[in-house]
Parts: structure tokens; sequence; C-alpha cells
């Protein structure tokens, strides 16, 4: 038995496009969070990324509810920092998957700096 794509064409939510990480030698991520009263930088690898949130991994579970930075650095030196809240994760391994919803869309001018600095590639992809 298929399973509707939506019940209501009112519950369909749009989202947007999530374009491929470029390999990590080009883009550098690193995820801070607060621990109570310390601050944890993890540093990860980002498999994809939207306007809305990100996949990433890094070699440690983040709860899902986290509130987190995410720093990303070209290898050109252009950098941007986001707010970012972890929405899951998969099952912890060496590297656990996690995936994030930004604070607040990102512009579409940083989506296009990305694009253009090679830290993201025009590939599409379609995320879990």
């Amino acid at each position: 038995m298929r399973r509707p794509v939506m019940r209501e064409p009112w519950e369909f939510t749009a989202r947007p496009p999530r374009h491929t990480a470029a390999e990590p030698d080009r883009i550098t991520l690193t995820i801070r969070r607060r621990a109570g009263e310390s601050v944890e930088d993890h540093g990860g690898v980002l498999i994809d990324f939207s306007r809305g949130g990100a996949r990433f991994s890094v070699d440690r579970a983040i709860d899902a509810g986290t509130e987190i930075e995410m720093r990303l650095t070209a290898d050109d030196g252009f950098a941007v920092r986001l707010a970012a809240t972890v929405r899951w994760h998969d099952e912890p391994g060496s590297q656990v998957t996690h995936g994030c919803q930004f604070a607040s869309d990102v512009p579409w001018e940083l989506l296009g700096e990305l694009l253009l600095r090679g830290a993201l590639t025009l590939d599409h992809v379609i995320a879990k």
C-alpha cells in the first residue's frame, strides 16, 4: 500500500533545495555548543546545506533541541556564523550525522557566496 505524499494540500511544506558540500578541504566546519558553564567546539564535516538548515557529522551525538553555532570557513578565508538548533541525529558511531534548522533562513546572497566560492556544489540532494 502506497502512502500519499500529503494527506491534504494545505499540509504541504515546501523545502528549499539542499546543496551538497564540496570536498572537505574547501570548507571547514566548527560546531560550538554550550555545555553548562563551558563552551565546547567540535570539528565536523558539512554534508549538505540549504537556506533553512544543514546536515553535518561530528564525532559525538548532540541531543535534539540543543542550540548550536555553526561556523563555516571557506578555503579562501570567507567565514560565516549561523545560529541553529539540532533537530535529529542518527545512531552514534565513529561519526554521527545530525540535522539542524537555522534560527532564520539564510539570505540568498550568503547561499550564492558559498556556491561561488566552491564551498557548496550545484548538485541537489534529497535529505531524509
